[in-house]
């Protein structure tokens, strides 16, 4: 008895919260996870038509009520009813857990009367590491502001060096884009800074009416964005007509161009090559171009699906002595989602360019996040593998 009494006389260890030994990041990405598999399996359905809301209930939902959104078991998200606004936020909060199936509820709305389909794709294991990489972007901006540049400047550097190893461009700068048109404005400051350094003292002015150089297989909208951001007229970009033969640009005419630009006191500044960018997957002849924009100091730019075929390439050769600059779409290249555009350049040591950035470490480095994890996922070989598969499917 004595035994059980000591038993019974000893403290009781306090259990501690699962909460309380995991780390943020690991919580977060645990609800991340369970999140995402939640929208994963979201059907598509009818709309079921609710009747008229009356007056009292709409006047409840202004005063701050909630309308019935709930599915209980015998109405699950297969059979939604249509989602109805309100024109004020509720005055009393909503738990998490009703604001995610109301979201699941707009995703599953469809106007088709054809069977359930999944309207968002299924996610891999890399997939959804990318995905749960912008939830873990934004927890890592309230890091200490020289620790945050420390972390970012860590993954920004290792994830530049693969690219730069795998697409075979040399030392490469890089920035970090949420789509093409924001690459190519990036691209048109890069040569900007490169041919007139005193750019951002003397304006536009400085540059002496700048001109910008593509085939007309290209869509211009991307380059005509960039020169509304830049305050640069529409006519600076000049469309060369395609060779008769090959169907990629004309390179004596695009000779004749420059020249008649430079007659004309006009300043030759970027040339933009097709590298499987046209809807018919045209390679420009890129070594002439070299010739051309060397001979005339402009900036070499290239773009299009071409360019994968660079991670499967085999041998010494590489791009960056050839061009300039590239753009990777490597989101739609390895099919995970929401990888951002990337730029390689070649470097400029050229402080002005920091001027061009809001906040360099959030804008151009951490977003890099989602590659970095994405890269270490698949391995160098799975990479070249994907790449080489799309290839054979397209062909």
């Amino acid at each position: 008895m004595s035994g059980a009494d000591d038993e019974m006389k000893e403290p009781r260890v306090a259990e501690i919260a699962a909460s309380s030994i995991r780390s943020g990041l690991a919580e977060l990405e645990l609800k991340s996870a369970h999140v995402l598999r939640g929208l994963e399996n979201v059907k598509t359905a009818p709309v079921a038509e609710t009747p008229e809301t009356p007056p009292e209930a709409a006047a409840d939902a202004v005063d701050g009520g909630r309308p019935n959104i709930e599915n209980g078991p015998d109405s699950p998200l297969l059979t939604p009813a249509t989602p109805k606004h309100t024109t004020l936020l509720y005055g009393d909060c909503k738990p998490p857990a009703d604001i995610l199936k109301s979201l699941e509820t707009l995703i599953a709305y469809s106007d088709s009367d054809d069977d359930p389909e999944f309207p968002l794709p299924g996610l891999d294991d890399v997939a959804q590491l990318a995905l749960i990489s912008h939830s873990i972007v934004a927890y890592l901006t309230h890091l200490d502001r020289q620790h945050l540049v420390r972390v970012s400047s860590s993954i920004a550097g290792d994830t530049t060096r693969w690219l730069g190893a795998l697409f075979r461009f040399l030392d490469p700068g890089s920035s970090f884009h949420t789509d093409n048109a924001d690459a190519i404005l990036r691209t048109v400051r890069l040569a900007i800074v490169a041919r007139c350094p005193g750019y951002l003292e003397g304006g536009i002015p400085a540059l002496a009416h700048p001109c910008f150089y593509i085939s007309e297989n290209t869509t211009p909208l991307r380059l005509q964005y960039a020169c509304r951001q830049l305050g640069i007229p529409l006519d600076a970009i000049r469309l060369i007509p395609a060779n008769s033969t090959f169907g990629t640009m004309d390179l004596s005419l695009l000779l004749k161009q420059v020249q008649a630009d430079l007659s004309a006191n006009r300043t030759p500044l970027l040339v933009v090559a097709d590298v499987g960018a046209s809807i018919c997957g045209y390679v420009d002849n890129l070594q002439r171009m070299n010739d051309i924009c060397r001979t005339h100091n402009i900036w070499l730019h290239a773009t299009g699906h071409g360019l994968a075929a660079l991670a499967c390439a085999q041998g010494p050769n590489t791009i960056s002595g050839i061009v300039d600059s590239i753009v990777l779409n490597l989101g739609s290249w390895l099919g995970v989602p929401s990888l951002p555009i990337v730029l390689l350049h070649r470097q400029l040591q050229n402080s002005a360019l920091a001027a061009f950035e809001s906040d360099p470490i959030i804008s151009r480095r951490l977003h890099s996040l989602s590659l970095w994890t994405s890269l270490q996922a698949l391995g160098r070989d799975a990479i070249a593998e994907r790449i080489h598969v799309a290839f054979q499917t397209c062909s």
